[in-house]
């Protein structure tokens, strides 16, 4: 035992650059699976849009005319109006003391009723009652429209009545009846779902009230779908396979279950000294819940990554593994919705965990746990054929749950208290003419203190710049990376596309580098066959890059989807 420990010692100290490289080449391919696996997660948008009507200012001569130096609101709950009303007064320019005529007082009238449907009050009323215009006050009358109830299928079955906990909440009659909350509720059925949700407002047999009938396809609710792609590395198999099952509103609550598993389909790259031989592979499980309430969601996921990887020495070829594991607790929070856009507030809790092993004697040096939060914001705003999107977040490593002390601490080299900062935008936009889409993105991250290497920002390949391999990356401690795509649909459901990228890390990790920038391009084609087989076939093209840094000079990449 004494002998195999002081053999393990000095083929640590033999591999130690080797091993070094190997942990931030898995690193990088730990987050592009989950990359991969996060990014078939599909959620819905759904904006319900009331026509409006036109509007101009006041007209400032017309005859005759009265001078009102008032406007109130009178009827039930008035005052939860008033600031749509000082917000129509604003668009059409009226000031106390104008005097204002017939047409001026239709164009107040059908101002205030934009905003009141802007907010999403679809069944509210206004209403211009008898008036005394020589008291200098104009009084418009609020009757506002209320829910009576709220039904899924016409059905009173105990899961549609959680179900309709979930969207709605605890109980919505009597309560203004508001679009946007209506559109909350459509948006967390329709994700828990299969089938296709809509629904319709129905008068009530109470005055001002109406009833909202929602339709729900009736579907298995399962998602099952098999991934086949290329996007691994040749130490531990190029060639991924995942299998991946969701299942829908299982027990009523609009709640999602998901799974997913992925290991290497062919054999790794083969490594042999004499007549020792070992390969490489990899695998790696994902799975959590969704429970939402309301604007309210709470998720938890977990994520393991295992790999094997073959080294060859001078006596013989060793085994090099390493297992990690991930656990999230999210609280996401929408704050704010309108007819153009979602705003979000997100708070986690976040553990992590990683060991390595060589010929599983588990090396202590390299094992790693740490723990913190994170907290974030989102905002997705509708444009006309597009869409913006930006986010940020603060991440933070407290050292909670059993965290260890980084071992990079020892020469000031990272920490397992860190901080940092990512920001990410999303503009998306279509052509109304031709069938173009330009899609930027940008991300970047900064840091407050020392990253060790899971912390830092990697770059080059498929999921950060396209047109390198992803068998090497460029590392540092802060830095971001640009994604242009120009997408042009030569068919309904079928792109091609070309691609521009370009990255650049710095920071203290980075510093013995003279170059720290990659740029890429490429063109593919990507697109779906009846939604059973979606597809993406991408040729890559490394552009500039460090001499140091090794990439094929073409990339071919591809995967594809089967969904049941």
């Amino acid at each position: 035992m004494r002998v195999f420990f002081i053999l393990m010692l000095i083929i640590i100290q033999i591999f130690a650059n080797t091993l070094n490289q190997i942990s931030q080449t898995q690193a990088k391919q730990e987050e592009d699976r989950l990359k991969f696996i996060e990014s078939q997660k599909e959620n819905s948008n759904i904006i319900l849009t009331p026509k409006k009507n036109q509007i101009s200012a006041i007209i400032s001569n017309e005859k005759p005319c009265f001078i009102i130096n008032e406007i109130l609101l009178i009827g039930k709950d008035n005052n939860k109006f008033e600031k749509y009303l000082k917000k129509s007064l604003k668009n059409v320019k009226f000031k106390n003391g104008n005097c204002i005529g017939k047409k001026s007082v239709n164009i107040i009238y059908n101002s205030f009723y934009n905003e009141i449907l802007k907010a999403g009050l679809i069944t509210t009323a206004i209403n211009l009652p008898s008036q005394n215009l020589k008291s200098k006050t104009l009084k418009f009358e609020i009757i506002p429209g209320k829910i009576d109830t709220i039904n899924i299928n016409d059905k009173n079955s105990t899961k549609n009545r959680a179900s309709i906990f979930t969207s709605f909440g605890i109980n919505k009659k009597g309560d203004i009846l508001n679009l946007r909350d209506i559109e909350q509720a459509l948006e967390i059925l329709q994700n828990a779902s299969n089938g296709n949700v809509s629904f319709e407002l129905l008068p009530s047999n109470k005055e001002n009230y109406s009833d909202i009938n929602i339709t729900k396809e009736e579907k298995l609710p399962l998602n099952l779908s098999l991934s086949f792609d290329n996007l691994g590395s040749k130490a531990t198999g190029k060639y991924q396979g995942s299998l991946n099952l969701n299942v829908l509103n299982l027990m009523g609550f609009n709640e999602i279950l998901y799974s997913s598993y992925s290991k290497n389909i062919f054999k790794a790259d083969k490594q042999s000294v004499e007549n020792d031989t070992k390969r490489g592979k990899t695998d790696n499980i994902y799975y959590g819940i969704t429970i939402p309430y309301k604007r309210f969601s709470l998720d938890f996921n977990e994520y393991r990554y295992n790999y094997d990887q073959a080294i060859p020495g001078a006596f013989g070829v060793y085994k090099y593994s390493g297992k990690s594991k991930r656990r999230n607790l999210t609280i996401n929070y929408l704050y704010h919705r309108d007819q153009i856009s979602k705003n979000s507030l997100f708070f986690r809790l976040w553990e992590k965990e990683n060991k390595n092993y060589i010929e599983d004697y588990e090396l202590d040096n390299q094992r790693k746990k740490t723990a913190g939060y994170e907290i974030g914001l989102s905002s997705q705003i509708f444009i006309e054929n597009g869409h913006v999107v930006f986010g940020a977040t603060y991440k933070k490593g407290t050292g909670a749950r059993g965290a260890l002390r980084a071992p990079e601490e020892d020469y000031n080299d990272g920490t397992n208290r860190f901080e940092t900062v990512t920001i990410d935008f999303n503009f998306n936009k279509s052509s109304l003419n031709v069938p173009l889409t330009y899609d930027f993105k940008f991300h970047g991250m900064w840091n407050n203190t020392s990253l060790t290497m899971q912390e830092r920002l990697n770059i080059g390949g498929y999921y950060t710049v396209r047109g390198f391999d992803g068998e090497m990356s460029l590392v540092g401690d802060r830095g971001y990376y640009i994604r242009n795509t120009l997408e042009y649909s030569y068919l309904n459901s079928h792109k091609l596309y070309a691609a521009f990228d370009f990255g650049k890390v710095s920071g203290k990790s980075s510093n013995y580098m003279t170059d720290n920038t990659l740029v890429g391009s490429g063109v593919g084609l990507k697109g779906h066959f009846k939604r059973k087989v979606q597809y993406d076939l991408f040729l890559g093209f490394p552009l500039n890059k460090p001499e140091f840094f090794k990439t094929d000079k073409t990339v071919l990449n591809f995967n594809t989807t089967y969904n049941f």
